[in-house]
């Protein structure tokens, strides 16, 4: 492959934008076959960006994922971000979770309803939309087998103590408030 050096000027105008997004990965392209090439154009249209972030125990953010894209609605990312003894919640609009745009089921390991999500407008001011990874305490299961496989479920966050169940379970000899049943 020859080595071509030097500068290209891409010669368009306001009716002809180049979008970020798109030039981006063109240029991602011709820099990697020409290193030592310059690529400059007149009109270049800033994409809108929808950064995902996470809180960190120090209190700083970490950005997960930076996506660019000429729509003015978000772009979803395939990252899930994870936290020791927590479960992802979903996506926010505000580092307290009081907005959150898209729900994660952790459980099942998807997103949930995705109207909210698809329909929500990037500012045309700022072009720019921050989520915020939301997180919640993960929640233990602990079941309380009793001699008649009657099961009581308790479920308890991370470093919590579980209370023993108050609840008398039904037994074949006793009625459901744990008085005897009468014998024939």
């Amino acid at each position: 492959m020859p080595t071509i050096t030097g500068e290209i000027y891409l010669k368009n105008n306001q009716y002809n934008k180049i979008y970020e997004d798109g030039a981006i990965n063109s240029l991602n392209y011709y820099k990697s076959k020409f290193p030592n090439l310059t690529i400059r154009a007149a009109y270049v249209e800033q994409s809108n960006i929808t950064k995902y972030v996470q809180i960190l125990e120090s209190g700083k953010t970490e950005v997960i994922d930076l996506l660019r894209s000429t729509s003015t609605n978000p772009v979803l990312t395939s990252v899930i971000p994870a936290k020791a003894n927590y479960d992802f919640k979903g996506w926010a609009t505000d580092p307290a979770g009081e907005n959150i745009l898209l729900e994660y089921d952790f459980g099942n390991k998807e997103y949930g309803d995705m109207t909210a999500f698809n329909a929500y407008t990037i500012s045309s001011d700022t072009k720019i939309l921050t989520l915020y990874a939301i997180f919640e305490y993960h929640k233990h299961r602990v079941d309380f087998v009793y001699p008649d496989n009657t099961v009581i479920t308790k479920y308890v966050t991370w470093n919590t103590t579980v209370e023993t169940p108050t609840e008398i379970p039904f037994k074949d000899d006793v009625d459901s408030n744990g008085n005897p049943l009468p014998t024939e």
